[in-house]
């Protein structure tokens, strides 16, 4: 079950969440965050790092979902990353988010790797450096099992960091790039990766708009 409910301001929405969350129900597995639960009302700096914290000493939690969320204050974004590295999660989803957010998979800590089972990573915009710490997730991760990306601009260098995580992601089952931009280079750094991938079950390519000998090149 997921939590929370609507709430009609921030601050009230922030206290019943922090409500739920010491209450230790095991019926509350999955928090969300995000806008759609404030009617288009933005977390404050406080705010977001009070969930974060919050959320750590409930270890019934195991899915995580950050909607229009942007963790770039310094506060916000060690708040996730502490969190991030608690336990192991069955499912983080990030959506129009910063990508910061997508930066502290790597950030955990110098020894550790924030493990998780699936992850999903919608619209949120991701630069080179976002790549590269999504990359570094995939070669610790040994979890992993679906990874879907939609709507990011897999063009150029972008990809390099991640086809590197591909090679030796060992448990990844299902892969999904889903209306995704590609270019020839993206194209051919992301076949150098998975022609070396031994896990992969099924990949998706839904709206990708990739020509007949494209596709042939990645498989």
């Amino acid at each position: 079950m997921s939590l929370p409910w609507r709430f009609l301001s921030v601050d009230d929405y922030v206290k019943g969440t922090i409500e739920k969350l010491q209450s230790g129900s095991p019926q509350f597995t999955h928090l969300n965050i995000g806008k759609y639960y404030l009617h288009g009302s933005e977390l404050g700096t406080p705010h977001k790092a009070s969930l974060f914290r919050h959320t750590q000493g409930n270890h019934n939690i195991t899915e995580l979902s950050l909607c229009g969320v942007m963790v770039d204050d310094e506060e916000a974004f060690s708040g996730l990353v502490e969190l991030l590295g608690t336990r192991t999660w069955k499912k983080v989803s990030f959506n129009c988010c910063s990508g910061q957010g997508i930066k502290a998979l790597a950030s955990s800590s110098s020894t550790s790797v924030v493990f998780i089972e699936i992850l999903r990573i919608h619209t949120c915009q991701m630069e080179f450096d976002d790549f590269v710490a999504l990359g570094e997730n995939l070669q610790g991760n040994t979890l992993l099992t679906q990874l879907e990306i939609q709507e990011e601009d897999m063009t150029g260098s972008n990809p390099q960091s991640l086809a590197a995580g591909l090679e030796v992601c060992t448990s990844l089952r299902v892969l999904e790039f889903s209306y995704c931009r590609f270019d020839t280079e993206g194209v051919e750094t992301l076949a150098r990766g998975l022609s070396r991938n031994q896990s992969l079950e099924s990949l998706l390519l839904p709206g990708c708009e990739l020509e007949d000998e494209q596709i042939t090149q990645i498989i």
